[in-house]
Order: C-alpha cells, then sequence, then structure tokens
C-alpha cells in the first residue's frame, strides 16, 4: 500500500472521483460522521479535522499545492 503512495513513478496528480464505489464513499462519510459523534451536518472545520485524522490514522500523508485544481493539470 505505501508502495503505491510514495513511489516516485507511481505518483498520482488527482484522484478520479468517477473510479470509486459509492459503497466506498458511503464508508468514508461514516466514518467521519461517526468522528463527530454521528453529527450528519459537519461544519466545514469539523469535516476538514476528521478528514485529516482518518488520513492520519491510515498513515496517509496529503500534500497541499495552490495550483491543485487546474485545469492544465487534469488535462496533460
Amino acid at each position: 500500500g505505501k508502495v503505491l503512495l510514495f513511489e516516485p513513478s507511481l505518483v498520482q496528480r488527482f484522484l478520479l472521483t468517477y473510479k470509486l464505489s459509492q459503497d466506498h464513499l458511503e464508508l468514508f462519510f461514516s466514518a467521519v460522521r461517526h468522528f463527530g459523534d454521528w453529527n450528519n451536518n459537519p461544519s466545514a472545520m469539523q469535516f476538514t479535522s476528521a478528514f485529516r485524522s482518518l488520513f492520519n490514522h491510515a498513515d496517509v500523508s496529503i500534500k497541499c499545492s495552490v495550483k491543485a485544481n487546474r485545469l492544465s493539470q487534469v488535462t496533460n
């Protein structure tokens, strides 16, 4: 698992959400709700905190980039 995330030749620039199963998304958002004591409508700050905590628990690093959503990166 870690090899896929950190191998320089296998680095992903973006996540293709259409390839995700709805079940996986439902499980993720269920975990986010559980993190906030079953809050069905978390604030942006609560969601960000839960998101980071879940990724830290899974030992996944998130790199921030100012250019993360540029269309030119997606189409190349």
